[in-house]
């Protein structure tokens, strides 16, 4: 995203066609309620490059607004607090996108606690073509009333990470938002066998959906995995970071 200060106005957005820059883009939505604080925001030309797919649960458009907040911050500063708060009035995971560091959220995703994960991961990504809203699967939920998650033993899970035990996350970690996209997205259940037949050690669902995960300790699996068509998916080969890249 690159952001220019405009002589005079109105604001100017742009964005990949696929995206919209509207009232309903975080992006838009940081920069307004952030004139609120600071009336003296002047317009802005925005150009917003979207790399991440929509509605993956990828945190593609927290992010977004994250990166418009600290532009806004570091140009037009307001107190901290009020930084942190209109973060978490645009989205629960606003905040962690302010300082992405590996990190277990609580609250509504406020109580950020740092978690020391010193292992890179090899990860192979799966987007559908079809996507699941946020507000689309937290509605589900509600729905459907699911059990009570099961309470994750967290430093379990960091251990796990790091002696690469990776398998052992499937007894360790769970997604409640898994039965959702089996019922929305029943044409999409070739994802998760997909990344079993392909030696993925853990595969799971990346957040509210739609995209899937699959971490695997052996590269050549990883990439011949990563060559195999899959009918209307995006495939993408990445790597966790332990840090903010300088």
């Amino acid at each position: 995203m690159s952001v220019e200060v405009l002589d005079k106005g109105p604001d100017i957005f742009f964005c990949n066609p696929e995206v919209c820059l509207n009232g309903s883009n975080l992006v838009v939505q940081c920069l307004n309620s952030y004139r609120e604080i600071r009336p003296d925001v002047p317009c802005l030309n925005i150009t917003l490059t979207k790399s991440i797919p929509a509605q993956a649960g990828l945190g593609g458009g927290s992010s977004d607004a994250a990166s418009m907040l600290l532009w806004l911050y570091r140009n037009f500063p307001i107190p901290s607090e009020r930084l942190s708060e209109l973060a978490l009035s645009l989205g629960s995971d606003v905040p962690f996108f302010l300082n992405p560091t590996p990190s277990r959220g609580q609250g509504r995703g406020e109580i950020l606690n740092p978690l020391k994960i010193h292992k890179e991961m090899n990860l192979l990504i799966v987007k559908p073509d079809e996507g699941i809203s946020t507000r689309q699967a937290f509605l589900w939920l509600h729905q459907n009333r699911p059990g009570r998650q099961k309470t994750l033993d967290i430093d379990s899970i960091v251990d796990a990470i790091n002696n690469e035990s990776y398998h052992s996350l499937f007894d360790l970690a769970s997604n409640q938002f898994t039965d959702c996209f089996l019922s929305l997205l029943p044409n999409k259940r070739f994802i998760p066998e997909f990344f079993k037949r392909t030696g993925a050690d853990y595969y799971s669902l990346t957040g509210s959906g739609s995209a899937w995960y699959g971490i695997y300790s052996d590269s050549h699996l990883r990439l011949n995995a990563y060559r195999q068509a899959l009918v209307d998916c995006q495939v993408f080969l990445c790597t966790s970071l332990n840090s903010i890249p300088s």
